[in-house]
């Protein structure tokens, strides 16, 4: 026999095995776990990213927030003060025109 043929033969018989390994019960139920947990592992893959996601969202969320705090200044409105509290108070002499608290005009 030449050394092609006995390598030809050698790889046939080699196909054989794993193929009767493949269609056996028991390999089949090795080939099924290993996919379940497989799928476990890709699950807590995809869980891990999202919640290290959401962990930068909110933290990313509050820098731009407070970058726009920042970036506009606050308006003030005529004869309006703000106080050290960060309300708006009438200067001395004016009064509120009404109760609303958005309504920052004065009298």
């Amino acid at each position: 026999m030449s050394a092609k043929r006995v390598n030809l033969v050698s790889l046939l018989a080699l196909l054989f095995l794993v193929l009767v390994v493949a269609i056996t019960p028991e390999a089949r139920q090795l080939m099924g776990r290993l996919a379940f947990w497989m799928e476990g592992v890709e699950e807590k893959i995809e869980e891990s990213r999202r919640a290290q996601e959401s962990a930068t969202l909110p933290a990313e969320e509050e820098s731009r927030s407070a970058g726009e705090e920042t970036s506009e200044p606050v308006q003030v409105p005529p004869h309006v003060v703000l106080g050290e509290d960060g309300r708006f108070n009438p200067e001395p002499g004016y009064s509120w025109i009404n109760d609303d608290p958005n309504d920052h005009r004065v009298e």
